[in-house]
Protein backbone atom coordinates (compact mmCIF):
# COMPACT_ATOMS: atom_id res chain seq x y z
CA UNK A 1 0.00 0.00 0.00
CA UNK A 2 1.12 3.64 -0.97
CA UNK A 3 3.88 2.54 -3.45
CA UNK A 4 3.54 3.95 -7.50
CA UNK A 5 1.95 1.55 -9.61
CA UNK A 6 4.86 1.83 -11.67
CA UNK A 7 7.23 0.55 -8.44
CA UNK A 8 5.31 -2.49 -7.61
CA UNK A 9 4.35 -6.02 -9.12
CA UNK A 10 1.22 -6.27 -10.95
CA UNK A 11 0.57 -10.06 -10.76
CA UNK A 12 -2.28 -11.99 -11.29
CA UNK A 13 -3.07 -14.98 -9.49
CA UNK A 14 -3.25 -18.43 -11.61
CA UNK A 15 -2.74 -22.22 -11.42
CA UNK A 16 0.29 -23.02 -12.96
CA UNK A 17 2.19 -26.57 -13.10
CA UNK A 18 5.29 -26.72 -12.03
CA UNK A 19 7.29 -30.29 -11.68
CA UNK A 20 3.91 -31.70 -12.43
CA UNK A 21 2.24 -30.32 -10.04
CA UNK A 22 -0.53 -27.82 -9.99
CA UNK A 23 -0.75 -25.10 -7.69
CA UNK A 24 -1.44 -21.66 -7.71
CA UNK A 25 0.89 -18.65 -8.28
CA UNK A 26 1.74 -15.16 -9.12
CA UNK A 27 1.83 -14.70 -12.35
CA UNK A 28 3.40 -11.78 -14.26
CA UNK A 29 4.52 -10.33 -17.47
CA UNK A 30 7.59 -12.70 -19.31
CA UNK A 31 10.92 -10.94 -19.90
CA UNK A 32 13.71 -11.70 -22.73
CA UNK A 33 16.47 -11.02 -22.58
CA UNK A 34 18.91 -11.27 -25.87
CA UNK A 35 22.43 -9.50 -25.93
CA UNK A 36 20.60 -6.20 -24.26
CA UNK A 37 20.11 -4.74 -20.62
CA UNK A 38 17.11 -4.09 -19.49
CA UNK A 39 16.37 -1.61 -16.14
CA UNK A 40 14.47 -1.09 -13.49
CA UNK A 41 12.65 -4.60 -13.75
CA UNK A 42 9.54 -4.68 -11.29
CA UNK A 43 9.45 -7.79 -9.48
CA UNK A 44 9.73 -8.80 -6.30
CA UNK A 45 12.34 -11.52 -5.39
CA UNK A 46 12.16 -13.80 -1.36
CA UNK A 47 14.49 -16.04 -0.13
CA UNK A 48 13.04 -19.52 -0.81
CA UNK A 49 12.24 -21.85 2.31
CA UNK A 50 14.01 -24.98 2.96
CA UNK A 51 12.61 -28.26 4.05
CA UNK A 52 14.92 -30.88 6.33
CA UNK A 53 13.82 -32.95 8.10
CA UNK A 54 16.60 -34.88 10.11
CA UNK A 55 16.48 -38.85 11.59
CA UNK A 56 18.27 -39.32 14.79
CA UNK A 57 18.36 -42.98 15.81
CA UNK A 58 19.35 -44.00 19.66
CA UNK A 59 19.11 -46.80 22.31
CA UNK A 60 16.67 -46.08 25.20
CA UNK A 61 16.60 -49.89 26.45
CA UNK A 62 18.72 -53.58 26.12
CA UNK A 63 16.64 -55.84 28.07
CA UNK A 64 18.86 -58.90 28.45
CA UNK A 65 16.90 -62.63 29.21
CA UNK A 66 18.21 -66.17 29.87
CA UNK A 67 17.27 -68.76 31.46
CA UNK A 68 18.38 -67.25 35.18
CA UNK A 69 17.30 -63.44 34.93
CA UNK A 70 16.11 -60.32 33.35
CA UNK A 71 17.90 -57.13 33.32
CA UNK A 72 16.27 -53.87 31.96
CA UNK A 73 19.57 -51.78 31.29
CA UNK A 74 17.91 -48.32 30.69
CA UNK A 75 20.20 -45.63 28.36
CA UNK A 76 19.46 -41.99 27.93
CA UNK A 77 18.88 -41.81 24.21
CA UNK A 78 22.27 -43.08 23.70
CA UNK A 79 23.48 -43.00 19.94
CA UNK A 80 26.23 -46.30 20.84
CA UNK A 81 25.31 -48.19 23.78
CA UNK A 82 27.27 -50.54 25.32
CA UNK A 83 26.36 -53.99 27.58
CA UNK A 84 28.35 -56.49 29.25
CA UNK A 85 26.79 -60.17 28.77
CA UNK A 86 27.82 -63.09 30.92
CA UNK A 87 30.16 -65.31 29.46
CA UNK A 88 28.89 -68.56 31.36
CA UNK A 89 24.74 -68.20 30.22
CA UNK A 90 25.18 -66.33 27.10
CA UNK A 91 24.49 -68.83 24.60
CA UNK A 92 20.99 -69.13 27.15
CA UNK A 93 20.49 -65.29 26.60
CA UNK A 94 18.45 -62.92 23.83
CA UNK A 95 18.71 -59.63 24.38
CA UNK A 96 15.88 -57.03 23.17
CA UNK A 97 17.05 -53.29 21.86
CA UNK A 98 14.58 -50.69 21.89
CA UNK A 99 15.32 -48.02 19.46
CA UNK A 100 13.90 -44.71 19.17
CA UNK A 101 13.72 -43.01 15.76
CA UNK A 102 13.12 -39.26 16.26
CA UNK A 103 12.52 -37.07 12.54
CA UNK A 104 13.00 -33.25 13.33
CA UNK A 105 11.98 -30.26 11.02
CA UNK A 106 15.03 -28.43 10.52
CA UNK A 107 13.76 -26.30 8.12
CA UNK A 108 11.29 -23.90 7.61
CA UNK A 109 8.68 -25.65 6.01
CA UNK A 110 6.20 -27.89 7.35
CA UNK A 111 6.17 -31.40 6.66
CA UNK A 112 5.58 -35.08 6.64
CA UNK A 113 7.66 -38.12 7.08
CA UNK A 114 6.03 -40.42 4.90
CA UNK A 115 7.76 -43.58 5.09
CA UNK A 116 10.70 -44.84 7.06
CA UNK A 117 13.15 -47.42 6.43
CA UNK A 118 15.06 -49.14 8.89
CA UNK A 119 17.67 -51.67 7.74
CA UNK A 120 17.95 -54.35 9.97
CA UNK A 121 21.15 -56.19 10.93
CA UNK A 122 21.65 -59.41 10.50
CA UNK A 123 21.29 -61.72 13.55
CA UNK A 124 18.15 -59.37 14.60
CA UNK A 125 14.57 -60.45 14.76
CA UNK A 126 11.43 -58.56 14.00
CA UNK A 127 8.38 -59.37 15.72
CA UNK A 128 5.41 -57.43 14.18
CA UNK A 129 3.54 -57.75 17.88
CA UNK A 130 5.96 -55.66 19.35
CA UNK A 131 5.91 -53.14 16.57
CA UNK A 132 2.70 -52.67 15.44
CA UNK A 133 3.24 -49.82 13.43
CA UNK A 134 6.24 -51.37 11.56
CA UNK A 135 6.13 -53.59 8.84
CA UNK A 136 8.82 -56.24 6.96
CA UNK A 137 9.70 -55.33 3.17
CA UNK A 138 9.84 -58.06 0.57
CA UNK A 139 13.63 -58.83 1.07
CA UNK A 140 12.50 -59.99 4.80
CA UNK A 141 15.62 -57.52 6.06
CA UNK A 142 13.94 -53.91 5.70
CA UNK A 143 11.58 -52.52 7.70
CA UNK A 144 8.77 -49.67 6.85
CA UNK A 145 6.96 -47.37 9.36
CA UNK A 146 4.22 -45.19 7.67
CA UNK A 147 3.24 -44.07 11.43
CA UNK A 148 3.90 -40.17 10.49
CA UNK A 149 2.61 -39.94 7.07
CA UNK A 150 -0.42 -38.26 8.23
CA UNK A 151 1.34 -35.95 11.25
CA UNK A 152 2.45 -32.33 10.00
CA UNK A 153 5.97 -31.71 11.83
CA UNK A 154 6.26 -27.96 11.94
CA UNK A 155 9.67 -25.92 11.99
CA UNK A 156 11.61 -26.88 14.76
CA UNK A 157 9.14 -29.73 16.14
CA UNK A 158 9.89 -33.49 16.70
CA UNK A 159 8.37 -36.31 16.54
CA UNK A 160 9.31 -40.03 17.18
CA UNK A 161 8.77 -44.24 16.55
CA UNK A 162 9.58 -46.49 18.39
CA UNK A 163 11.61 -50.12 17.31
CA UNK A 164 11.83 -52.64 19.53
CA UNK A 165 14.13 -55.86 17.33
CA UNK A 166 15.61 -59.20 19.31
CA UNK A 167 18.81 -61.69 19.06
CA UNK A 168 19.69 -64.42 20.39
CA UNK A 169 23.18 -64.28 21.41
CA UNK A 170 26.33 -66.96 20.98
CA UNK A 171 29.90 -67.53 21.25
CA UNK A 172 30.21 -66.06 17.93
CA UNK A 173 28.25 -63.18 17.53
CA UNK A 174 28.95 -60.75 19.88
CA UNK A 175 30.37 -57.16 18.97
CA UNK A 176 29.05 -54.02 17.56
CA UNK A 177 25.53 -54.13 16.29
CA UNK A 178 25.30 -51.40 13.53
CA UNK A 179 21.25 -50.55 12.70
CA UNK A 180 20.79 -47.30 10.41
CA UNK A 181 17.56 -45.76 9.27
CA UNK A 182 16.18 -43.35 7.11
CA UNK A 183 13.39 -41.28 5.99
CA UNK A 184 12.22 -42.93 2.86
CA UNK A 185 9.89 -40.32 1.54
CA UNK A 186 8.74 -36.86 2.56
CA UNK A 187 6.01 -34.23 1.51
CA UNK A 188 5.51 -30.81 1.95
CA UNK A 189 3.01 -28.72 0.14
CA UNK A 190 5.19 -25.92 -1.55
CA UNK A 191 6.99 -29.32 -3.03
CA UNK A 192 10.11 -28.46 -1.87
Amino acid sequence: PGVNDDMNSDIVQMNVIYEEISRKAGVSDKLELTNENIENIDMGLVIAPKFDLKLDKVVTKITVNNAKETIVNEYQDEKLAKLDLNSKTLNETTIMVEYKIKVTNEGGVPGYAKKIVDYMPEGMKFNSELNKDWYLGANGADLYNASLANTLIQPGETKEVTLLLTKKMTDSNMGIINNTAEILQSYNELGL
